[in-house]
């Protein structure tokens, strides 16, 4: 009966049935842990100690099509333990970055695209 209320527990932790089998797709477990802060875009950040490093601390998107450079530079420190500062604690001025949030732009018209500056070493064939 402990197994189907662990179970009962952690899918009301995650946010209801919905959000436990988006995370299910997604992810592949449900996950369980505090709830650590939240950004401006409204991502949520979370942590587990009984988790393995590298895998105790995440994020709950807000947009569904989710894109790992939507975290800001200041979670994305905490998110790979350069800092263990909560960047949501008012006790710690953070460095705002110089450069506003710009979605990742691959695969659209607006994609960066490098070109070549040196002269090509082989000529090609013209008859």
């Amino acid at each position: 009966m402990s197994f189907l209320a662990r179970i009962g527990r952690r899918i009301a932790a995650t946010g209801g049935p919905g959000k436990a089998i988006s995370h299910l797709i997604r992810v592949g477990k449900v996950p369980a842990g505090t709830l650590i802060g939240q950004d401006e875009h409204g991502n949520r950040y979370f942590e587990d100690h009984k988790q393995v490093f590298g895998a105790h601390r995440w994020v709950d998107y807000a947009a569904p099509e989710w894109d790992a450079s939507q975290i800001p530079s200041k979670w994305h420190a905490w998110m790979h333990k350069m800092t263990d500062e909560v960047p949501s604690d008012p006790q710690h001025d953070w460095q705002q970055s110089t450069a506003e949030y710009r979605p990742n732009e691959s695969g659209t018209k607006n994609e960066y695209v490098p070109y070549s500056t040196t002269p090509p070493k082989i000529q090609s064939w013209k008859p």
